[in-house]
């Protein structure tokens, strides 16, 4: 995650001062109402007429991370009120 949050910081670093727009999966790619406007945001940016977005992503786990992780609880307490935190599952 440490990785993650420097390469995030190099990209921003890298993207400053220049025209761009950001897309991230958890918020712009999550589920079809999202993907959709994105697709119309994307499209108004580069001037063109949007379409209907037609995915075909697919979460590599649709499960919950609870099921997953073995020690869920240690690393839910490990992230909570932290900036990871939103990638946590619910409740």
């Amino acid at each position: 995650m440490g990785v993650r949050a420097r390469s995030r910081e190099q990209e921003h670093a890298a993207l400053a001062g220049l025209p761009h727009e950001t897309v991230c999966y958890e918020d712009d790619l999550d589920d079809p109402v999202s993907q959709q406007a994105t697709l119309d945001r994307l499209a108004a940016v580069l001037g063109v007429e949007s379409a209907a977005a037609a995915p075909t992503l697919r979460p590599a786990n649709p499960g919950r991370l609870a099921d997953t992780v073995a020690n869920y609880a240690e690393v839910r307490r490990a992230l909570e009120g932290g900036s990871w935190e939103r990638y946590l599952d619910p409740g």
